[in-house]
C-alpha cells in the first residue's frame, strides 16, 4: 500500500485529478487498493478511506476492470476513477 499512496502522493503534486490517478494506478494495482491509497495521500484517514471505499467482499464485480462488457480496462478504470470523484469519496475532511 505505501508504494501506492506514494506513488499517488507523486502525481497530485504535478496536478493530477484524485480520478485520473486512480485510474492510471488501477491498471497495475488492485483498484480497491488503489483507491484507498488515493484517499490516503489526499490526507484521508485510512480508517475513514476504507469505509468510504468499502470492505473487500462487497461489490467484487465493481472492481473488476475487466468485467465492463463494452469498456477496455483503462476506460473501466476512467469510468470508476470518476464515479469515485463524483461521489465524493476523495473528498478531504476539509473540503467536505
Amino acid at each position: 500500500m505505501e508504494p501506492l499512496i506514494s506513488e499517488a502522493r507523486r502525481r497530485f503534486a504535478q496536478g493530477t485529478a484524485p480520478g485520473r490517478v486512480f485510474a492510471e494506478l488501477a491498471l497495475f494495482a488492485d483498484p480497491r487498493e488503489v483507491a484507498v491509497a488515493v484517499c490516503v495521500a489526499l490526507g484521508i484517514a485510512r480508517a475513514e478511506a476504507e469505509r468510504s471505499v468499502g470492505a473487500p467482499e462487497q461489490n467484487p464485480e465493481f472492481w473488476d476492470l475487466a468485467g465492463y462488457a463494452r469498456l477496455s480496462p483503462l476506460e473501466a478504470a476512467h469510468e470508476i476513477g470518476g464515479l469515485l470523484e463524483g461521489v465524493g469519496v476523495f473528498k478531504t475532511p476539509n473540503s467536505r
